[in-house]
């Protein structure tokens, strides 16, 4: 069957009009030059070529995935992770949990698992598998490669896995606390290893489905909140705030898209900044920290009109991170900085402060304001390369303490700050030293967070070649 039209032009010029190399206007059934000449019974057009068509695939077989009911089985979901595990039950990826990621990011307690039966996968649900094997991966570092860090591809699988499977379990409807815990550890890992823009989208799907275990609740649908879980939700929402905090003030200007939510379900945690009223445990500290870095993130980025009023308001928000800094050491085991995750943000949130004030030539700013913030931020700064230099002592894959991937953001910043000062002139030969200590922590931290590396090469790319030079030197 001809693919063209009966009439107007056709795609080739007619036979003869090709055999004699004359202009054919291509008009269909004969073109104008055949009927002119009185050819036009003799004017064909060659058809062209018809191309089969595949065949449709069978069902379950298009592009070798199972049949989309299968694939959408609790059950088989939950034998493809457990096939991912080798032989690894889930009292040792607790404790691989309570071991390495606890100590610096505890989305659930310990109380909780109790009461739970662990000896088998058998008896453990789809949703508790998924957050195993995110937690597996995530404690699993970088493979060395000829000098370098990197993931190994099993390692980039296992990710990518990870995300597939929660796609076909939010497919088929399901939702639990444990799904929206493996969505965090999965954003950490993102934002560990350096997968910016995955981290950013995934911030807002955690967030979402932790929304939806409370607005659904009240439909009382399966995949909503049970009552006995209700203590465990709000553990698991603050941490869904800490990271949507970092991860705002890591990547700029906008703002988290919890600012200005309400603490979940009426807690009785009317204000969490009591701190030097009543003790806290590490994770309410953490969340405490956090609050406050968003509020310097608010304070930079969505300043008034009014200059006066808002260094006042960097003011009492410094002043109050230095409470909060002082009870926390008193709180903290004597260890590194780095390795507790609210001293890293609220250094965090020190150190935006007084780089911001800092910066002279802003209208209505005190030339004082801006010597002593200068002051603190060197003395800041120093603390940080101090630390650093303890950190690169150890070996971050096998040592007991796991640094935090906060730190890293903290270091890099520092040194960008420091990048900023050698190229004004200012004290380089210091900060030059500064500037190298804190390239070799970023180098150190690398080994066990690939973010290290990614930034290790922002740096490279904001440095003058005159400077790389000088620290190759």
């Amino acid at each position: 069957m001809p693919i063209h039209s009966s009439f107007g032009p056709t795609r080739k010029a007619c036979t003869r009009c090709r055999l004699h190399k004359r202009k054919c206007d291509r008009v269909h059934p004969s073109c104008s030059l055949c009927s002119r000449l009185g050819q036009a019974g003799l004017c064909t057009y060659e058809e062209p070529a018809a191309y089969p068509s595949p065949p449709e695939p069978a069902e379950g077989e298009a592009l070798g995935y199972p049949p989309i009911h299968e694939a959408l089985t609790s059950l088989d979901i939950k034998t493809q992770i457990i096939s991912g595990l080798s032989d690894t039950d889930p009292w040792k990826i607790i404790t691989i949990y309570f071991e390495n990621i606890h100590p610096w990011f505890s989305i659930f307690p310990q109380p909780t698992l109790s009461g739970q039966h662990l000896a088998t996968w058998d008896t453990v649900s789809v949703d508790f598998a998924l957050l195993c094997y995110t937690i597996v991966f995530l404690d699993r570092a970088p493979q060395q490669l000829e000098g370098a860090s990197t993931l190994h591809s099993t390692h980039r699988l296992m990710y990518l896995m990870s995300k597939k499977w929660i796609a076909l379990l939010e497919g088929a409807g399901s939702n639990s606390i444990d799904l929206v815990r493996a969505r965090l550890i999965i954003t950490l890992f993102e934002i560990s290893h350096g997968f910016f823009i995955a981290a950013y989208l995934s911030i807002a799907n955690v967030v979402r489905s932790a929304d939806a275990l409370v607005v659904f609740r009240q439909q009382r649908t399966p995949s909503s909140l049970a009552e006995q879980d209700v203590d465990e939700y709000r553990i698991v929402w603050c941490g869904t705030a800490i990271l949507d905090r970092y991860i705002a003030t890591e990547n700029g200007k906008w703002p988290p898209l919890t600012r200005g939510r309400p603490f979940p379900l009426d807690s009785a945690i009317a204000n969490p900044l009591n701190f030097q009223e009543q003790p806290s445990t590490a994770f309410s500290r953490l969340f405490e920290a956090s609050i406050l870095l968003d509020n310097i993130h608010t304070t930079l980025h969505q300043p008034t009109p009014q200059v006066s009023f808002n260094i006042e308001e960097v003011t009492t928000i410094v002043r109050t991170l230095t409470s909060f800094e002082t009870v926390v050491t008193q709180e903290t085991p004597e260890k590194s900085k780095l390795f507790s995750s609210c001293l890293i943000l609220s250094s965090t949130a020190l150190l935006l402060a007084f780089e911001n004030g800092s910066k002279a030539g802003c209208e209505g700013v005190p030339i004082c304001s801006v010597f002593q913030a200068t002051a603190a931020l060197n003395n800041l700064i120093d603390d940080i390369v101090k630390q650093g230099a303890e950190l690169s002592k150890g070996d971050l894959v096998t040592d007991e303490s796991p640094i935090p991937p906060f730190a890293i953001f903290l270091v890099y910043k520092a040194a960008l700050i420091t990048i900023g000062m050698v190229q004004n002139g200012v004290q380089s030969e210091r900060n030059l030293q500064r500037l190298s200590a804190l390239r070799n922590t970023l180098t150190v931290t690398a080994q066990r967070w690939l973010i290290g590396e990614h930034y290790l090469n922002s740096l490279d790319e904001d440095t003058a070649p005159r400077i790389l030079k000088a620290l190759r030197s």
